[in-house]
Order: C-alpha cells, then sequence, then structure tokens
C-alpha cells in the first residue's frame, strides 16, 4: 500500500476526519488530503514527508516507523537537511534496514551531505578534544575529509591578529595533528593554556609564531621553551 492509502485506511476503520487525524499528528488537515492523494495540490508533485513526519504520522497511527516504513511501498522520504540541501532518499524494505530505519536515513544522510563536527569556543593544551563539553555549535564537513581516518574539529577565533585571512568569529575547522609542516597555520597552545592560531614557522633554534596582521608582533620561542612552557599543536587549520 501506499502511505496516502495507509492513512485513508486507517482514518476510515476508526471513523475520524481529516482534521481530527491531523491533529493527532500536529499538522493541517491539508497535509493529511495531499498525503492521502499522493500529491501535492498546488503543484501537482509527489508527496514526499520528512522523517520527522513520518515518526508524528507512525505514532497517530498507534504503529513503529519501522512497521509504517515497511508496509508503505518504495516511498521517497525527504531528509531533515539544511536548508542549503533537498535530498530525497527513496527507503527500499530488507531485513538490515527494518531494524533501525532512522539509521539507515542517518548514515545515508552522512554519505550525502557531510559530517557534523562540534565547534569549540576554547581549547586548552592537554585536554583531549573528545571530552571537552563547552560546545558552542557544530559544523558539517564533507564524508571525503575523514576517509583517511582523520579526526576533525572546529574553533571559533578570537581576535584579529590573523586578518585579513581569518576574522574574529570566523570558525576554523582543524584537523587533529600534534605536529604541522613549516608555513601552515595551526592551533597552537602556550603555557598549556587557552589555544591560539598563528602560521609556524619553524627554525633551527625554535619556532616563530606569525600572526597575519602586519599590526602584531611573531612571537618566538625556543627549544627550551617549547619542551618547558610547554608549547604543543592540536592541529593544522584546514
Amino acid at each position: 500500500m501506499k502511505l496516502g492509502e495507509i492513512i485513508k485506511k486507517y482514518r476510515q476503520d476508526h471513523r475520524l476526519t481529516l482534521r481530527e487525524f491531523a491533529q493527532r499528528c500536529g499538522t493541517s488537515h491539508s497535509y493529511i488530503s495531499m498525503l492521502e492523494d499522493g500529491k501535492n495540490s498546488k503543484t501537482g508533485e509527489p508527496m514526499m514527508p520528512t522523517l520527522t513526519t513520518l515518526k508524528k504520522i507512525s505514532n497517530a497511527l498507534s504503529i513503529s516507523l519501522n512497521d509504517l516504513m515497511s508496509q508503505a511501498e518504495d516511498m521517497p522520504v525527504k531528509l531533515d537537511a539544511p536548508k542549503q540541501h533537498n535530498i530525497f532518499i527513496s527507503y527500499k524494505s530488507d531485513d538490515d534496514s527494518r531494524t533501525s530505519i532512522e539509521r539507515y536515513f542517518d548514515e545515508s544522510a552522512k554519505k550525502l551531505w557531510g559530517i557534523k563536527i562540534p565547534v569549540l569556543g576554547d581549547v586548552a593544551a592537554g585536554i583531549p578534544i573528545e571530552t571537552i563539553t563547552d560546545i558552542i555549535d557544530y559544523e558539517e564537513i564533507s564524508p571525503e575529509m575523514i576517509k583517511d581516518g582523520s579526526e576533525y574539529f572546529a574553533l571559533r577565533i578570537k581576535g584579529n591578529s590573523m586578518e585579513p585571512k581569518i576574522s574574529e568569529g570566523d570558525v576554523v575547522i582543524v584537523r587533529k595533528q600534534a605536529d604541522c609542516e613549516n608555513g601552515q597555520i595551526a592551533i597552537v597552545c602556550v603555557n598549556g593554556d587557552h589555544a591560539t592560531c598563528k602560521r609556524v614557522m619553524k627554525q633551527a633554534n625554535g619556532i616563530l609564531l606569525q600572526p597575519l596582521n602586519p599590526a602584531y608582533e611573531p612571537t618566538f620561542y625556543t627549544a627550551e621553551q617549547i619542551q618547558n612552557l610547554p608549547i604543543t599543536i592540536l592541529g593544522r587549520v584546514v
């Protein structure tokens, strides 16, 4: 059966009007009417509910989401994606995906538009990134970036020492690594304190943390200071 046929049969069996069933779903009766018809009355295009809407409908039908998706014929579902995406996945029932419908769509979504990583307001040396709970936002990176097993986090920049390339309030994506090549921009912790974003210039007797803004002076640290303060690289800005 199609989704609209399932809904209509349930309404008729339980003597519910469109409006009564719509109230159960927390949506409009006109939307339910279009689902039953299988097309948008304004555009004529097929109706493609979001996964969130399907959860509400399954609750109203008093069945699980798994059961609803298994009963409905090959049904296109609009993923609850960021606004810039308009992605539809057609769910096909099989033994593996039926065990977890939400995982099925979640994994499909990751393949299509990206992986969420935390945006941190501040980072201190010696604290594992994965244990930080002060997350202020999330950013998405492409699945291509993690194919090699790399780990990432994001950091909101404070100050204007890296202007004009990186401004205060910008969010940088950082690949977690304990070192970087000469001239690369990295997130560096000095004296175990909070992180700073600077270009790392390696020299024979130490490193120079170079701001991009000419109004700021670079800071040089000797090899001894690197060990004793200490100075640590948390990752490279990518």
